[in-house]
């Protein structure tokens, strides 16, 4: 596995912010919400002005991926801890994620492959899904192998500690003026980030279940192992059926 850095390329956003410039960022984020959200705790009409103030903090959520847009997709999952409006607009963060540049999540892929890197007739810089830690790329070897990369985005596990102090401060700052149960939801955050870094873990987990579920009826995805690392996660790209 190559070193991670945490990212100063040029195009690169987000997760690739520099650590000083992410912790800006996100405070800047957590003192927006921390505004907002208690001022819409009981509120039965939302001014315009209000929703927009609502829905930029929570755009900075996603655009700063990582534990800030995980902490949003928490909580929009907490039904009835904010007013319907507000509900759906962290919502938003359930289904979509700006994109990283596909050329740079590509040039990820080929620094982590190595000499393997020259074997990668095709990559598609078009994500087939973006989350908050990463993103897929479909992809097509000179073998005629189709591989789906699920890679991690650039500095997330080097920024996670800060992302997720800035983030407990917000929460126990606001949550005594509203219904968020903070140090339950901190604590499911940074345990579903632990694990969604771990690619060591889900290739093993894949690998397993490859030989528990060997039906003839069931298609579990091989890996590409040549091609999987901590940052890199290389799967049969498998086509459903409609």
């Amino acid at each position: 596995p190559k070193h991670e850095t945490a990212g100063t390329g040029a195009g690169l956003t987000g997760m690739a912010d520099s650590l000083f410039d992410r912790f800006w960022k996100l405070t800047g984020a957590a003192a927006r919400l921390a505004l907002t959200l208690p001022s819409a705790m009981g509120s039965t009409a939302f001014s315009p002005d209000k929703i927009a103030r609502i829905t930029k903090a929570v755009q900075s959520l996603a655009e700063m991926k990582g534990a800030p847009m995980k902490l949003g997709q928490m909580l929009s999952l907490q039904e009835g801890m904010f007013p319907p409006e507000v509900q759906q607009i962290f919502a938003l963060l359930q289904s979509s994620a700006p994109p990283l540049p596909g050329s740079e999540m590509r040039a990820i892929v080929e620094q982590e492959a190595g000499q393997h890197a020259s074997e990668i007739e095709w990559f598609d810089e078009k994500p087939l899904a973006a989350a908050s830690l990463g993103q897929v790329h479909h992809a097509r070897l000179k073998d005629g192998r189709e591989i789906a990369f699920k890679i991690l985005y650039p500095g997330a596990r080097k920024s996670m500690s800060i992302d997720l102090s800035v983030l407990r401060s917000m929460l126990l700052l606001f949550a005594p003026m509203t219904a968020v149960p903070a140090r339950k939801i901190l604590k499911e955050v940074k345990e579903r980030l632990l694990e969604e870094i771990d690619y060591e873990s889900e290739k093993r987990n894949l690998l397993r279940a490859r030989k528990a579920y060997a039906y003839p009826w069931l298609k579990v995805p091989g890996l590409a192992e040549e091609f999987c690392t901590d940052r890199v996660l290389a799967m049969e790209y498998i086509r459903g059926q409609n």
